[in-house]
């Protein structure tokens, strides 16, 4: 789906988190291992400096190289939407383009690299964290993690994208400043998309997550 030249070679990008390079203008090919599984659209290079690539997919991916596609890390875009384009102007400065009208642009590196685990949602006020889901796509068990600021009443539940309930992934009280680990079994769950809905008596969130068989 994707194809740039950049410092040194071609990269092209597919379906599954796919990226190749070649560094012999395209008769052979060396796989390149990715921080994401899912399908990348579209790939580009800075205009300051060939080594820097960004590449944007699906369910709000961004990876971003310093070394011509050798090693890639996260960006957090704050969004699930497709991101089918992306521009990337200096080393710092890029925007993206994705589903829905969404245009988004940086001039700070996007925050820089993280880990999905450094990168909760934070309620108003810090009420609530909300971390995950780990891994992604999920094949077997998926986890997350919460914690709440004041004690509270909290449910979550896995429903599909038509709103009906999948499973219950926990309903109890929780105590201030509590983290709890949640864990949800996939593996006798259909293949497709789905969501987590978590519902505090102040704070409500969803989540939306990819089975995959």
């Amino acid at each position: 789906y994707a194809y740039k030249d950049v410092a040194g070679g071609i990269l092209v990008g597919g379906e599954g988190g796919t990226m190749l390079k070649s560094t012999d203008s395209g008769d052979t090919w060396a796989s390149i291992s990715l921080p994401t599984s899912e399908t990348i659209w579209d790939i580009d290079s800075s205009g300051q400096n060939g080594n820097w690539v960004l590449a944007s997919g699906s369910n709000g991916t961004l990876i971003r190289s310093t070394n011509a596609g050798t090693t890639w890390c996260n960006i957090n875009t704050q969004t699930t939407a497709d991101l089918f384009a992306v521009d990337m102007t200096l080393n710092a400065t890029w925007t993206i383009a994705g589903e829905g009208g969404l245009m988004k642009r940086t001039t700070n590196s996007g925050g820089g690299c993280f880990s999905p685990t450094d990168a909760p949602v934070v309620g108003p006020a810090g009420s609530f964290r909300l971390g995950g889901p780990w891994p992604q796509p999920i094949a077997r068990d998926g986890r997350f993690s919460l914690q709440v600021d004041r004690g509270q009443t909290v449910r979550a539940d896995v429903v599909d994208v038509a709103g009906r309930h999948v499973a219950s992934v926990m309903d109890g009280r929780m105590v201030p400043g509590e983290t709890r680990q949640l864990a949800f079994d996939a593996r006798n769950v259909n293949a497709g998309v789905y969501f987590l809905r978590v519902q505090g008596e102040d704070f409500s969130e969803t989540r939306k997550m990819v089975i995959v068989r």
